[in-house]
This record gives structure tokens, sequence and C-alpha cells, in this order.
């Protein structure tokens, strides 16, 4: 790995099932989020874990996927400062649903367009394969699939995560990791890469001495927002 940062820190976003906690536990090497399948999220707030991987310390953020948690974490992820140094977008294997599109628009509405220069698409349900070709399945998928991937400066993966023993894909995947940061010269996703509106709104959300601002976010806002800010603001100090 690089040695231009101390710590990696990526934020993985992705549907509900599209298996983002399974990759997560994949990549860490053990059971440290709530996984399942079915129609309803398992991951409701935001969470992170840390561990060495490949003599490098890597710090994965695991995120909700409904509307209003989604839009918690984009608002409040700014707090690992400087920032995320890759998104892992996690999509099943196939063609991408209504769900991974809305997720993707919100991604890019919240973020900006260059969200997708520190981004890299991972794939779940490797083991449906069964021997055919990653790329002999993206080029018969759907146009929008092909169109996403190309926006995506990191590239595509696959896992497998009912074989978390295989580290195989996570060499993989950080050796993906490693070439993109060293595309985006070593650095991360930080604020100042955010659209200009909603930087602006970042900013004043983390200025807790504006007081007149807080006037302007709704109750259910304060409910969502204020409890995982904290939160973050703990485990910030704490690292």
């Amino acid at each position: 790995m690089q040695r231009g940062f101390r710590t990696m820190r990526l934020v993985v976003c992705g549907g509900t099932g599209s298996g983002k906690s399974a990759v997560c536990n994949t990549l860490l090497g053990s059971p440290e989020f709530p996984s399942g399948t079915g129609p309803h999220p398992v991951t409701r707030s935001c969470a992170e874990r840390t561990a060495r991987l490949h003599d490098r310390t890597v710090t994965v953020v695991d995120t909700p996927s409904t509307e209003e948690m989604v839009r918690e974490i984009l608002k409040s992820v700014s707090l690992y400062r400087p920032g995320p140094h890759v998104f892992l977008m996690v999509l099943p294997v196939g063609n991408l649903t209504r769900d991974d599109i809305h997720i993707n628009k919100l991604v890019e509405k919240m973020f900006g367009k260059k969200v997708w220069n520190y981004t890299i698409v991972l794939f779940t349900h490797g083991d449906r394969l069964e021997g055919a070709a990653l790329n002999d399945i993206i080029s018969s998928a759907d146009v929008e699939l092909r169109e996403f991937i190309r926006k995506c400066s990191g590239g595509y993966v696959v896992f497998n995560n009912k074989d978390m023993r295989d580290r195989s894909q996570v060499t993989r995947l950080l050796a993906k990791i490693e070439t993109l940061v060293a595309i985006n010269g070593n650095g991360c996703y930080t604020t100042a890469l955010y659209p200009r509106t909603e930087r602006k709104v970042r900013e004043k959300v983390f200025d807790f001495s504006d007081i007149s601002y807080c006037c302007f976010i709704n109750k259910m806002d304060l409910f969502i927002i204020l409890p995982f800010t904290v939160t973050l603001m703990f485990l910030c100090w704490e690292g």
C-alpha cells in the first residue's frame, strides 16, 4: 500500500439487500456487522469498525440504505475527517434495480458527480456466477449498469460473501483501492469536493455556534441527525 496516508477509510453504500454488511464482514474477516437477507434493511444506523489488513489500518463504515438514513450518513460522513478515501458501491450481480438507481442518484445529488472518481463497484453473490466470467455477465447486462460502471473510476470487483475464508477476493479489492487512491493523489473525498449548495449545508450543520441554522431543521431532521452526529464526533475524537 502507498504510505502517503496512515489510515484508509472506506464507506460502503448500496440498496437494501445488496449485501453491504456482509461485504464489511468479508473484508474484515469476521462477523463484525449484523447481516441478513430480506426486503427490510438490517443496518438502520451508521456503524464503523477498524482493523489491520495487509499492514494497513482500515476503517470500514457500513451505511443504511433507506432514504432517510442515507441522508443521515451523507450529511454526517464528513465528520470522518478529512473524509473517506474510497466509496464501495455494493450491487448484487445482475441488472440495476430501481432501488439501486435511486440510491446512486441520491449519492450523486448529495456528494456531487466527482464522487464517482472515488468509487469502486463491488458485486455480491459471486457464487451465482457458477464459473461464468464477470466480464461476460456485465457485457450482457442492461445499458444502465454498463454506463454506471464506466462512471466509476475504480472499476469493479466481485465478492462471494458465503466464503469469508477466501482472502484472495479481499486482496484483489485492496489492490484496486491502492490503485484508485494513487490515481487520486493519495487524497480523500473532502467536503471541498461537495456541490456548492451541499457544502454550505454541511458547514452549517457542523457549526454548532450558528444557532439560527437550527431553526431551519425540522423535528425529524433533528431526531435523525443529532444523535448520529454526536456519535461520530466521539468516534473522531477517540481516533
